[in-house]
């Protein structure tokens, strides 16, 4: 297969701010990867409120209910891949 995956985004509250520091990354990801179940592949850490002792982190992940699935279409779409592309007589690429 392509290997394709779908990726998720989420923004979540989260409590545990000492896991924000740049040298906690990894226990930041293996934190959110065991609370949420998700295969989270990136963090981004968002808003801080320290008053409340919480972190708005973005979360990128692949979606669990389409991973090892082939890519599906509605149609009429055609991917970029299955569009057939002629050369017209002036060397113009033109799609059909």
């Amino acid at each position: 297969g392509w290997g394709f995956q779908y990726v998720g985004h989420k923004t979540i509250t989260y409590e545990r701010i000492e896991l924000i520091k740049p040298e906690n990354h990894q226990a930041l990801l293996a934190d959110l990867r065991a609370r949420t179940g998700l295969d989270i592949t990136r963090c981004e850490v968002g808003k801080l409120d320290f008053l409340h002792d919480v972190a708005e982190i973005k979360i990128d992940y692949v979606e669990p209910h389409v991973q090892n699935q082939p890519p599906t279409r509605s149609a009429p779409h055609r991917s970029l891949f299955e569009q057939e592309w002629r050369v017209a007589p002036d060397n113009q690429f033109t799609k059909h």
